[in-house]
């Protein structure tokens, strides 16, 4: 049915444009998800969320507890960007510590943060005690 301007009704022209979305909207999904998904590949360290993140730093502090190299870990964790890396890191420390974990995990990250330079007598008992190290910092009272 026409219009007298000559105009086609929505009857007319609204199915087709219906199908088309739908099919347009199938194609992009199939597309996007099954035939070309995107690819991160070398995604910045920064723009992890804050539990990969931690998670990162984890390793980063078990690396640490095997090589004691301070400046690739320091490398390694300049990557994310932080302003206080000691401050990020010693509550992991602690937090290790507090639960009773005496993984490679923990000591790394405690020796990480203790050379890092976080003040803490907790961390500093604990690596003497992990390590036997008589020359480290003493903690005093917690």
């Amino acid at each position: 049915m026409k219009s007298v301007r000559g105009h086609k009704s929505p009857k007319d022209w609204l199915p087709p444009l219906l199908w088309g979305c739908l099919i347009g909207l199938g194609l992009g999904l199939l597309f996007g998800w099954a035939i070309w998904p995107p690819r991160w590949v070398d995604a910045e360290l920064a723009l992890l969320a804050p539990e990969q993140k931690t998670r990162y730093i984890e390793l980063v502090g078990l690396a640490y507890g095997q090589d004691r190299d301070l400046d690739q870990a320091a490398l390694r964790l300049h990557a994310l960007q932080e302003d206080d890396l000691a401050a990020r890191i010693a509550p992991l420390a602690l937090a290790r510590i507090r639960q009773g974990d005496d993984s490679g995990a923990t000591l790394g990250l405690a020796m990480l943060a203790q050379d890092l330079g976080a003040p803490s007598p907790i961390i500093a008992d604990y690596v003497r005690a992990q390590t036997g190290d008589a020359l480290a910092p003493s903690g005093g009272s917690p």
